[in-house]
C-alpha cells in the first residue's frame, strides 16, 4: 500500500518545517481521526485546527449533512475566486447555473494533487471559459478554495484514506465547480444534484450569505439502489453500510451561520429548498374553488344547495347515503373543510378532492405532491428528469421545525428568487469516462 500525500496543482506539500512532503495513508476503515493524525502526523493538514474537524468521528456527510463556517481568511478565498468569475459573462437566464471548472484528483507517486481540466468542450449550455489558464494566480486560488471546502467536510479526508480504491486504473475523481447566479425559489421538490446513477457521490453547497438563514431541507433516501450504481466495489459497501434502513418521517432543516457551508452525500439524502410558505392550505379557499367547481354543472346556488345539503345528511345519518355516490363524496368533502381551518394537501386528496383544485393551492403544481409525500421526487436538475420513488409507507412527512415558524423563517429570507451560491460536486467516474 502506497503512502498518500496532499497537494494543489503540481508541488507537493511539505511539513511546516518544509523538510519533506506530507505522508497520509492510504488505508480505509480508519474512522478515529485523531487516532489517525497519531499515527500520521500529516494528516493534521487535511484535519486543520477546526475543532469540529478533529473531534469528529470521519462521516463526511453521509446521513446528515456536515454544517461548517468559513473562517475569515476562507471568506477571503471565496470571495477572491467570486470576484473573478464576476468579470466574465455569466449565465443569468433559467436556473442560471454557471459551470465553473472540472478538477481532477490523482495519485501520482504519492502526491495526492488537485489539477484543473481544459474548459469543458462538451454541448452543456451551462460550461463557461473562465480563462484560468492564463491567470495562474487565480488558477492557484480556485485548486486552494475547493481543496478548503473538502478539508472541511471531510470529504479529503475520507478521499485521502480511500484513494486507491477511488483513483486507480478503473477509477477516477472529478470535481464540479459550479457557480449559480439565480435560481428560482419555487423548486420546493425533494431532488438529487445528481443523476440517478450515484456518480455524484458528494456535495458541498457554499452560501453566499451575511445572515443567519435556512439550510435547504432534507431527509436520508432509503430507496437508493446503491447495487445499479457503477461506482468501486469499497465505496459502494460504504454506501450500503451508510444508508438509512427505514424511512424517516421528519424532513430537517436548520439554521445556518453567515458564510456557512452545508456537505452531504448526494448518494444517500434528497433535498429540497424550502417551501417559502406552511405546507397547509386555507380550508376556506379549497371550498370556493370546489363551489365553483360544481357550479360549472349546476349553477352558484345550485352548488351551495348540493354542498350543505351533503354535509349536513353526512353529519345527522351517513347511512342512509349511498356509497360512492356524489352525495357521499361531496359530504365526505364537506365535513373535513368543516372539521378545521387548514389542512395538509394529502387529507384533501383522501377526502375526493380534485388534483386540479390541490395543485392550483401552489405556486408551483408539483409543490402539492410534495407536500403529500407520499411520493419523493429525485430530478436531476440539469437535464429535467423526474424519477418518481415510491415511499415503503403513505403518509406525511412532518417537520422537525414547526409549520408556521418554518414558514415565517422562509418567507423572510428567501424571496422569489434565491440568493447565488456555488456547489462544489465530487464525481466518481469510470476512469475512461469523458462524460463529466
Amino acid at each position: 500500500m502506497r503512502p498518500i500525500s496532499l497537494s494543489t496543482g503540481s508541488s507537493s506539500t511539505r511539513s511546516k518545517d518544509g523538510s519533506a512532503p506530507i505522508k497520509v495513508s492510504a488505508a480505509s476503515g480508519v474512522s478515529d481521526t485523531r487516532t489517525l493524525a497519531k499515527q500520521h502526523p500529516a494528516l493534521q493538514e487535511v484535519i486543520g485546527d477546526d475543532p469540529a474537524c478533529r473531534d469528529r468521528i470521519a462521516d463526511p456527510g453521509w446521513t446528515e449533512p456536515v454544517f461548517s463556517q468559513l473562517t475569515s481568511n476562507e471568506v477571503v478565498l471565496r470571495d477572491r475566486l467570486i470576484a473573478f468569475l464576476e468579470q466574465h459573462d455569466l449565465d443569468d437566464d433559467g436556473h442560471a447555473v454557471n459551470r465553473v471548472a472540472d478538477i481532477k484528483i490523482t495519485a501520482l507517486d504519492g502526491i495526492l494533487s488537485f489539477k484543473r481540466l481544459n474548459a469543458p468542450t462538451s454541448d452543456d449550455p451551462a460550461a463557461r471559459d473562465f480563462d484560468f489558464h492564463s491567470n495562474p494566480t487565480e488558477e492557484k486560488n480556485l485548486l486552494d478554495f475547493t481543496r478548503m471546502i473538502l478539508q472541511k467536510s471531510g470529504q479529503l479526508e475520507y478521499m485521502a484514506t480511500n484513494i486507491e480504491h477511488l483513483a486507480n486504473a478503473d477509477w477516477q475523481v472529478v470535481l464540479t465547480l459550479e457557480y449559480v447566479t439565480k435560481r428560482s425559489s419555487s423548486l420546493t421538490f425533494l431532488h438529487k444534484d445528481g443523476p440517478s446513477d450515484g456518480k455524484y457521490v458528494f456535495s458541498n453547497l457554499v452560501y453566499l450569505n451575511s445572515l443567519e438563514t435556512l439550510s435547504f431541507e432534507y431527509i436520508p433516501d432509503e430507496s437508493f439502489d446503491v447495487g445499479a450504481t457503477a461506482l468501486p466495489f469499497t465505496l459502494k459497501d460504504e454506501l450500503r453500510e451508510r444508508q438509512a434502513k427505514t424511512p424517516s418521517d421528519y424532513l430537517k432543516c436548520q439554521r445556518i451561520s453567515p458564510d456557512a457551508v452545508v456537505s452531504w452525500c448526494d448518494s444517500l439524502l434528497v433535498h429540497s429548498t424550502p417551501l417559502r410558505r406552511s405546507r397547509k392550505v386555507d380550508g376556506q379557499v379549497v371550498k370556493e374553488k370546489y363551489l365553483s367547481e360544481l357550479a360549472k354543472s349546476h349553477g352558484p346556488s345550485g352548488a351551495k344547495y348540493l354542498f350543505n345539503a351533503a354535509h349536513e345528511k353526512m353529519k345527522v345519518n351517513p347511512s342512509t347515503i349511498e356509497a360512492n355516490s356524489q352525495t357521499e363524496k361531496m359530504g365526505r368533502i364537506a365535513v373535513l373543510l368543516a372539521s378545521a381551518e387548514q389542512f395538509y394537501p394529502d387529507e384533501l386528496q383522501a377526502a375526493g378532492v380534485s388534483d386540479s383544485i390541490i395543485e392550483s393551492m401552489f405556486e408551483n403544481p408539483i409543490d402539492a405532491y410534495y407536500a403529500s409525500e407520499y411520493t419523493q421526487y429525485n430530478s436531476d436538475l440539469t437535464s429535467g428528469e423526474l424519477v418518481t420513488i415510491p415511499r415503503h409507507k403513505a403518509g406525511r412527512l412532518k417537520r422537525e421545525l414547526s409549520e408556521g415558524l418554518l414558514a415565517d423563517e422562509v418567507s423572510k429570507r428567501y424571496t422569489s428568487v434565491r440568493p447565488s451560491f456555488m456547489n462544489l460536486v465530487v464525481q466518481i467516474l469510470p476512469a475512461d469516462s469523458t462524460q463529466l
